[in-house]
């Protein structure tokens, strides 16, 4: 996915300090959509959703950015396969594409594995873990 992470032109990324971009996605699908906030105003939706345990910064604004890039012909398949194949943030930015704007997108939901609120990783004690001492006060 280092293709779709956001690599500024300021901040010209040495190899020995490059972050990890690897990212499993369990699920990105594509399909006709419906406004959730009344009527669509004569718009057509598309609903792309993308499922994986974590995300770039960036990452879903550059990947919407190239869908709809496809989608209007700009972007030709052999080189949205060459993104995929050639992980490396700086192939959005010297394509010439920006992010998509986020209007638009919303993030619908957030599950977390019930085990990370047992025993988080990684597990740090604050002071106030261990205290029955009221630390603010409720009465507002």
């Amino acid at each position: 996915m280092a293709s779709f992470m956001k690599y500024p032109r300021r901040n010209r990324m040495r190899t020995e300090s490059r972050t990890p971009t690897m990212r499993h996605m369990l699920h990105v699908g594509i399909s006709g959509g419906e406004s959730r906030f009344g009527g669509a105003n004569g718009f057509s939706l598309i609903e792309i959703s993308v499922i994986s345990k974590s995300f770039l910064r960036s990452q879903i604004r550059h990947m919407v950015r190239t869908i709809v890039e496809h989608a209007y012909g700009r972007l030709q398949r052999e080189r949205l396969i060459w993104f995929l194949n050639n992980p490396n943030p700086e192939n959005f930015h010297n394509s010439g594409m920006v992010a998509a704007p986020p209007q638009g997108l919303f993030l619908e939901d957030v599950v977390y594995d019930e085990r990370m609120f047992i025993n988080p990783v990684p597990y740090h004690y604050h002071s106030w873990d261990e205290t029955d001492e009221v630390l603010c006060d409720e009465s507002f």
